[in-house]
């Protein structure tokens, strides 16, 4: 019996057919003495600023490609998908935390559901539209990943029970996670918002202490008590560093000082990604796998 262990680098297949030593990726495979694949990348229309053949987008440290999951982006209020692209660092760190390769972002739910006073039963509509497109566009055998900013989270959030049926129906049993980023926090018992009450496998919330956005403003127009933070133990809540320390006399009074505004620290995706990516360095959140 052969026991020699042919998954070595990322953990892929070692295919040592015809003195090639190549590994086997899924969709294509990599040669590691030239650090490229040896195929053009099945989804590089997602992701113009890359060549087709590079791996890991020539940052083998700090990324890996993997076989080929899939992310959803969902936009906040008053905003379009756009809000994604804004730096073009938003996808690739988002894709870094969800674990996933492929990331569709084109869902919207601009109209009428997403005024300003959008309430839970707007967000309930905006979830049906946003559970028919993921179920529409899933690929065959791979994981899910929701990512809401703002009230797309809560979009996201109640759309995980309806994804969750329908896999059911279908007898598909693959994981969906959620990543939230400024989302308002509601902790109800019973609140279709609360991931407490969400069929989910991982929970990543990523918010600003600064961010008069997501509780003032979201209690300002809502019928409901928003926080910072989730209850769910599971949930890994993350405050970003979005702020300097105060050096003179006052320091003692307010130690910090705010790096952007109480309305922009609510746009933490579309600022410098650094600050998300520190989550992950200091160890304040763990990417999906």
């Amino acid at each position: 019996m052969d026991t020699e262990n042919r998954y070595l680098y990322n953990g892929k297949e070692l295919d040592s057919d015809f003195g090639l030593d190549w590994y086997h990726y899924g969709a294509r495979m990599y040669d590691p003495q030239i650090g490229r694949f040896t195929g053009v990348d099945p989804i590089s229309d997602q992701f113009a600023w890359v060549t087709t053949y590079n791996y890991a987008e020539n940052s083998p440290i700090a990324n890996i490609d993997l076989h080929g999951l899939q992310a959803f982006p969902i936009h906040g209020t008053k905003s379009n998908p756009d809000t994604w692209t804004i730096n073009p660092e938003t996808l690739t760190t988002l894709r870094g935390l969800s674990g996933n390769e492929t990331i569709n972002h084109k869902f919207s739910w601009v109209g009428e559901l997403n005024g300003f006073n959008n309430d839970k039963s707007d967000r309930q509509q905006a979830a049906e539209n946003f559970t028919n497109y993921v179920i529409g566009n899933l690929k065959e055998g791979e994981d899910i990943t929701l990512i809401g900013h703002s009230h797309g989270g809560n979009v996201a959030i109640q759309a995980v029970n309806m994804i969750r049926e329908k896999l059911d129906e279908g007898g598909d049993d693959r994981k969906i996670n959620l990543i939230t980023i400024a989302t308002p926090a509601y902790n109800g018992e019973k609140d279709p918002e609360n991931p407490a009450n969400a069929r989910i496998d991982g929970h990543i919330h990523i918010y600003s202490q600064y961010d008069q956005v997501q509780t003032s403003g979201a209690n300002l127009v809502g019928s409901k008590d928003a926080t910072r933070t989730y209850n769910r133990p599971e949930t890994q809540n993350a405050q970003v560093k979005d702020y300097k320390k105060r050096e003179g006399r006052h320091r003692s009074r307010t130690p910090h000082v705010q790096t952007y505004s109480g309305v922009n620290s609510h746009y933490i995706h579309s600022n410098d990604m650094q600050l998300i990516r520190n989550l992950v360095k200091d160890g304040k959140i763990t990417p999906f796998k």
